[in-house]
């Protein structure tokens, strides 16, 4: 390799003619002698110096973790929020139609849905050769359901009896007795707590509950099941379950009496019952016993019984308790005797839920009690110590929706706020039960802020529920439309009014009328008046553009008339009488009309801008809708031309009569 500097010699020699060259070539040089220096100093450092230590950390290679098939779809899951409660915090954000504001609404969307879903598998049977889609595609071994054991044998009874296949169950049982195959205890032990658990229900009773809570007309009793009884029989000396069984099904289907007997019968036998059942037993105690003293004594036997037996009492005992004492009559101390209990539950370690609540309110609800407000709060704060709420019994929904309503019925906007937040904290928003609790729940809390609060307080609250949660009802839009009155924020009308245009909301329940009022106020400022006037040519314009049946009511003689207003109000006179054109044009409109203020305020603007004709256009309108004292005002105040005035005592009732006695006269003195 050749030095630097007789590389640096040569480069100068021959960029010697050229000075841009010999410039890159200076520089060229320069870097190349600085890298030979760097390269000399580090091979006699290397020479001189001792070798250093390696200082790097080791590489240790991990043992290898042994994998699932499924661990990369969990993996996939981690990275996507997932909401334990399967209630989606925005219900409507997808699609507002879906909204039920009523049980009929509710009841309608179920009985489309079951509609839809029996078409569904008409068509698909119908047409299997077309509709050949397979929803599992692609087919993966680990999720596909397995195949079901055939023939009648005590392992293919097992298995349907796991699957809660009652009906498979039952045949294939009754074939196994018909041919005198045996049949383990264990097996008729599972077999009669199947028949008692779905006793009156098939199976797919669960899979199609909206339908049957709306449509069924068989109320849920227990019905005498042959098989039951002789199972019953025939176990019930060497196997405690049985008992158990018939008693949770007996008293799950409101056969508390027959319960309550096998229940002593039992205890006789000397058979140590587990929790559930007395808990079964106390979720009947009113209809056993009518008395308050009576139902205080049994309570405390069975609390006897279960602490001289070491049976620790559980949450839903003391909730099944609450909830008998709140059917008792209001005049009890019922109350007084719940807060022992309440306090009992302390002393156990047992954390109030929800649902404990939910029955300490029903109780003084409505009844003006003294001490109302203040077990209010406190369920507020008790339940604001746990995170999260835990669902622990299947009334906690029921507890946001009673207390929301109570607010209501108090006007405590503290503790609405305090409520609302506790139900959107966490994964608290399943508390809020179904669709339409959910919507009552909404509508509660909307109504207390418009009761007290201030309109920006009231729409802040507007926005985080609509449209995404909750759609208002027409009393709630009524309600917000006096508060928009009340505190002058015409300014919220435009965001009001594309809401309702979203919701296809105006043509109904008078929504465009009520609406309509709040685009003419009296004092606004200009601004505001001009995105009131665009609200008011974009609902014309939606009038036109679908002209169906329901829409036509959009535009109607109020709005009109309100629309009129609101273009005198900004002193555009030109407008308010296109409006009025526009007014006159709708003929079948024309009878509904039910103030004539703004067409007064209409003809007397035209009268002093000296537009003559147009005011006795106004003035025939008004004729035509018969408010003649208001005609009869406008022209004692106005004077017309000459050549108006014959037109004008036409449309005066007062001057047509005194014109026709004066013809009377004259006629009668010519005779």
């Amino acid at each position: 390799m050749m030095p630097a500097h007789s590389l640096a010699r040569r480069l100068t020699m021959t960029s010697a003619s050229c000075p841009l060259w010999s410039q890159i070539s200076r520089m060229h040089c320069n870097r190349l002698v600085k890298s030979q220096k760097l390269r000399y100093s580090a091979t006699s450092s290397q020479r001189t110096e001792e070798p250093a230590t390696d200082t790097r950390p080791t590489l240790e290679i991990p043992t290898r973790v042994h994998r699932e098939p499924t661990s990369i779809l969990r993996a996939l899951a981690d990275t996507v929020n997932y909401d334990p409660t399967f209630t989606s915090g925005m219900p409507l954000i997808d699609d507002p139609d879906m909204h039920q504001p009523s049980r009929h609404f509710a009841k309608m969307f179920v009985l489309s849905e079951a509609s839809g879903k029996g078409v569904a598998e008409h068509m698909a049977s119908t047409f299997s050769q077309y509709l050949q889609h397979d929803k599992s595609a692609p087919t993966v071994e680990a999720f596909t359901p397995k195949t079901l054991l055939t023939g009648d044998t005590e392992e293919a009874l097992k298995e349907r009896l796991d699957l809660d296949m009652v009906k498979d169950a039952r045949s294939i049982y009754s074939n196994m007795i018909a041919e005198g195959k045996s049949i383990s205890p264990e097996i008729k032990l599972q077999y009669l707590d199947a028949l008692c658990r779905f006793n009156s229900k098939d199976e797919d009773y669960y899979k199609t509950m909206p339908e049957k809570y709306f449509f069924s007309e068989e109320q849920d009793h227990w019905r005498p099941i042959p098989e039951v009884t002789e199972l019953f029989e025939e176990l019930r000396s060497t196997h405690p379950q049985a008992y158990i069984s018939m008693i949770c099904g007996m008293c799950s289907y409101k056969n508390h009496r027959e319960a309550h007997d096998l229940y002593l019968q039992g205890q006789e036998e000397g058979i140590l019952f587990p929790i559930d059942v007395h808990n079964h037993i106390l979720s009947g105690l009113v209809g056993l016993f009518s008395n308050i003293e009576t139902i205080k004594e049994e309570v405390e036997k069975i609390l006897v019984y279960l602490e001289n037996n070491g049976i620790r009492p559980n949450l839903q005992t003391f909730n099944n308790i609450l909830c008998q004492l709140k059917l008792l009559p209001p005049y009890t101390d019922r109350y007084s005797y719940s807060l022992k209990l309440l306090s009992e539950m302390r002393c156990c370690h047992i954390d109030p839920s929800p649902a404990t609540y939910y029955h300490l309110l029903q109780m003084v609800y409505r009844t003006q009690h003294p001490r109302y407000s203040d077990l209010l709060s406190y369920t507020v704060d008790e339940l604001s110590k746990q995170k999260p709420i835990l669902v622990q019994d299947a009334e906690d929904n029921k507890y946001f929706l009673m207390a929301m309503a109570a607010a209501r019925q108090t006007n405590d906007v503290d503790l609405a706020k305090r409520l609302y937040k506790l139900a959107w904290r966490g994964c608290n928003k399943a508390l809020l039960g179904s669709e339409l609790e959910r919507y009552r729940f909404h509508n509660y809390y909307l109504l207390t802020l418009i009761a007290s609060e201030p309109i920006d307080t009231i729409m802040e609250a507007y926005n985080d529920l609509v449209p995404r949660v909750y759609i208002p009802e027409s009393k709630s839009w009524k309600a917000l439309y006096e508060a928009i009155e009340l505190y002058d924020g015409y300014q919220y009308v435009p965001q009001i009014y594309q809401d309702l245009k979203f919701y296809n909301s105006l043509p109904h329940n008078n929504q465009s009328t009520l609406l309509s009022k709040l685009l003419a106020p009296k004092h606004a400022k200009p601004e505001i008046l001009q995105l009131l006037a665009e609200v008011a040519d974009d609902m014309y314009n939606l009038s036109l553009s679908d002209l169906s049946p329901h829409n036509v009511n959009i535009m109607t003689a109020d709005v009109y008339s309100n629309f009129i207003q609101l273009a005198l109000n900004m002193d555009d006179v030109d407008k308010a009488y296109d409006w009025f054109m526009k007014y006159r044009s709708a003929n079948h409109m024309k009878r509904n009309l039910e103030k004539s203020t703004s067409l007064v305020q209409l003809a007397e603007k035209l009268f002093t801008s000296e537009k003559y004709e147009e005011t006795l256009t106004v003035l025939q309108a008004l004729a035509d809708l018969n408010f003649q004292e208001d005609i009869t005002k406008i022209t004692e105040k106005c004077s017309f031309p000459e050549d108006y005035k014959e037109r004008v005592e036409l449309l005066n009732p007062n001057s047509a009569q005194d014109s026709s006695r004066k013809n009377f006269r004259r006629q009668n003195t010519d005779l």
